[in-house]
């Protein structure tokens, strides 16, 4: 029903603080590497960042700690006047610290050969299960095939046959569903990074014979490499055709409910903009209940067709962090 709620009807479901504090830190190691980039192509004087504007690309300054802090403080700047949420005295430093940690160790970006700082993929797969049809709110027909998109932190070259895809976690090494630490042989299995390996294979494989995928959890355990392989193509795939064939075949999206659902779920914990009064409870209807409630009596193509937010298009990618 989450799934449903964000990616298919399009309501929006607002970061907190803490994930507002890791976008300002993937930006801030987003625009170091970025500038390494320009360094490493040459005759490029400054870099225009689409958050915090124009940055001057200079060695001298880009080693050192200060302009690691003007970086960091640009992001901070932006990202605490477009959020809803309120900072606190201390996330500034918060945000400083937490780059710091990554530039004083062997990720630092501006030490590296930078391939592509926040790559970007849009891989269509041309399989028949990956074929769809679907009714679209304004009355069209939405048909293709299932496209991989997405966005990975940062590309870099180990050797001239070894790339390795970096993503960064500035939260806890937690699986939240399960209550449980993840631990080196959950982060192998991890559906999220096999999908990286998969994409950047797709995007890179004709420039390495070796791509290594690291995830690096700046506050919880540091830098994890993980060995996947050509065998691991293949799992990748697998996972998205099990996805995308429950989705397909899903008519009411499944509640799991929980404590959770009150303290920490977007659409448990606010009232649907209608007011309208949930009969079971007999309070407003939750965005959750609503939905759920719609679905069952209307089914998903009504409800999709009137509960769609406006402007929102599932056919659309939108970059993490904006």
């Amino acid at each position: 029903m989450q799934y449903y709620c964000s990616y298919v009807l399009g309501f929006p479901a607002p970061a907190g603080t803490k994930a507002d504090k890791g976008s300002c830190t993937h930006r801030t190691l987003e625009v170091l590497a970025v500038i390494k980039k320009a360094l490493q192509d040459g005759g490029i004087s400054t870099i225009m960042d689409d958050a915090i504007g124009e940055v001057e690309v200079d060695e001298g300054k880009l080693h050192t700690d200060a302009f690691v802090r003007h970086v960091s403080d640009r992001a901070y700047d932006y990202y605490s006047t477009h959020s809803v949420n309120k900072f606190a005295k201390g996330d500034r430093e918060d945000v400083y610290q937490w780059a710091m940690k990554v530039c004083k160790s062997p990720n630092d970006p501006r030490i590296l050969d930078i391939v592509a700082p926040e790559s970007q993929f849009d891989i269509e797969l041309p399989y028949e299960w990956a074929k769809y049809s679907y009714p679209m709110p304004d009355g069209s027909v939405l048909a293709g095939s299932l496209r991989l998109k997405g966005t990975m932190d940062l590309i870099h070259r180990l050797s001239p046959t070894v790339l390795e895809l970096s993503d960064y976690k500035t939260g806890k090494r937690y699986n939240w569903a399960k209550d449980t630490v993840k631990t080196f042989d959950d982060l192998c299995k991890d559906e999220q990074l096999l999908l990286y390996y998969y994409a950047c294979n797709h995007l890179y494989h004709n420039q390495c014979k070796h791509i290594i995928v690291s995830i690096n959890w700046i506050n919880d355990g540091g830098n994890f490499t993980l060995n996947y392989g050509p065998n691991d193509l293949m799992t990748a795939e697998r996972i998205l055709q099990e996805k995308f064939e429950l989705i397909k075949e899903t008519r009411q999206p499944r509640l799991n409910k929980t404590w959770k659902c009150s303290k920490l779920c977007h659409f448990g914990k606010n009232e649907h903009p209608s007011g309208d009064i949930n009969p079971r409870t007999g309070a407003p209807h939750t965005i959750c209940s609503f939905m759920e409630d719609s679905v069952r009596v209307k089914g998903m193509e009504r409800t999709n067709m009137e509960q769609t937010q406006h402007g929102f298009s599932l056919a659309e990618y939108q970059i993490p962090g904006l």
